[in-house]
């Protein structure tokens, strides 16, 4: 009723031939524009339009591989995600689309192309970017070089969120309420852990995933220090819980094809390719921002734990450690302004948030 995909009936095997049919038409649009004369209109408006039925299947696509990713469609997209960064770059190289694309943008900055709104010359400026970055500007061996470092990070970028999405689907803390193990969780959580327990074939039993929904609110409820320690070890560690699964060696690699991507475009790291094109501007922009705030939030973090820690001693429990705060911060909230989460959730179930979004 509001628009959304009836995800339910969405299957994996779709997939790949509802994207190689959008991919085939948004090279013919892109085609198409090329075999007109440059203008805001026929380029750049075109341009922006262009693709529509990709994206449209893209989201469905992306949505679900964040989100519900099982096997079937993890090795779509492991299929998949070369072939479309192979897709977006040879949009960028259509011949003739680029120097249509330049000439408008040349046009707007020497003020022979009149008549554009703000809004206009600021997607005229994106547009023109944005093949500059794919590397539409390159000569042929370049931009071959550049297809290929994009459709690398693009496997790899893949691979390590499957193994993130892995990690949190497969590891399990089973917890035993005879042995206190579920002692201050609510019991919003312990449903949800339940139902865990049932999709993994344990029923009867309780236990927590390193989902976020699972993990955030066991380290702020649980009383059980031993285990919020434990859960939280295996959440910082998503990505190498398995030999199978390095994901520090993906991230090696990952930087290292980054940093010759920024090299070919002249760039002397990827920090500089990357903030180029945004409000910053250069690293070091952003460097000086983030020292500002820097020494007031190592302020406030102070104080926070300050008085954190005097909970913690009010209850001789030890020095508070990363898998303690939220459960403190938490019991802060509850003794000083009367808000408990705990309290709260149950009005914040899905037939309000419908309600709020028409």
């Amino acid at each position: 009723p509001y628009g959304l995909p009836d995800f339910a009936r969405v299957r994996a095997e779709e997939f790949p031939a509802a994207l190689e049919h959008a991919m085939a038409e948004h090279l013919a649009e892109a085609a198409a524009i090329a075999g007109e004369e440059a203008s805001f209109g026929g380029t750049v408006a075109a341009l922006d339009r262009a693709g529509e039925e990709l994206g449209r299947v893209g989201r469905v696509y992306s949505n679900l591989g964040a989100s519900f990713s099982g096997e079937a469609l993890q090795a779509v997209q492991r299929e998949m995600a070369p072939r479309m960064a192979a897709h977006y770059s040879a949009v960028y190289a259509t011949p003739g689309l680029y120097s249509r694309v330049q000439a408008v943008y040349e046009g707007v900055e020497k003020e022979e192309l009149t008549g554009l709104t703000g809004e206009e010359k600021r997607l005229v400026e994106r547009v023109y970017l944005d093949f500059r970055r794919a590397g539409a500007h390159f000569d042929g061996a370049t931009q071959r070089k550049h297809t290929e470092i994009v459709t690398r990070l693009a496997n790899l970028m893949t691979e390590f969120q499957q193994n993130v999405m892995a990690d949190e689907a497969e590891y399990t803390l089973v917890l035993d309420p005879e042995a206190g193990d579920t002692e201050g969780l609510p019991e919003s959580l312990k449903d949800a852990a339940r139902g865990a327990a049932e999709e993994r074939g344990m029923p009867g039993k309780l236990v927590m995933t390193l989902s976020r929904s699972f993990v955030e609110p066991f380290l702020t409820f649980s009383t059980r220090r031993d285990l919020r320690e434990k859960l939280w070890r295996a959440w910082t560690s998503r990505g190498q819980l398995s030999p199978e699964r390095d994901n520090l060696k993906i991230a090696k690699q990952i930087l290292e094809l980054r940093h010759a991507q920024a090299k070919i475009h002249g760039f002397e790291n990827y920090a500089e390719f990357a903030t180029f094109d945004t409000m910053a501007g250069t690293p070091q922009a952003v460097k000086d921002l983030l020292l500002r705030v820097w020494e007031p939030a190592k302020k406030s973090a102070a104080r926070e734990r300050d008085a954190l820690e005097g909970i913690a001693k009010a209850e001789n429990a030890p020095e508070i450690q990363p898998w303690d705060w939220r459960h403190y911060a938490e019991k802060y909230r509850s003794q000083n302004f009367k808000v408990n989460d705990a309290d709260v959730k149950p009005f914040f179930f899905a037939r309000c948030h419908g309600r709020g979004l028409v």
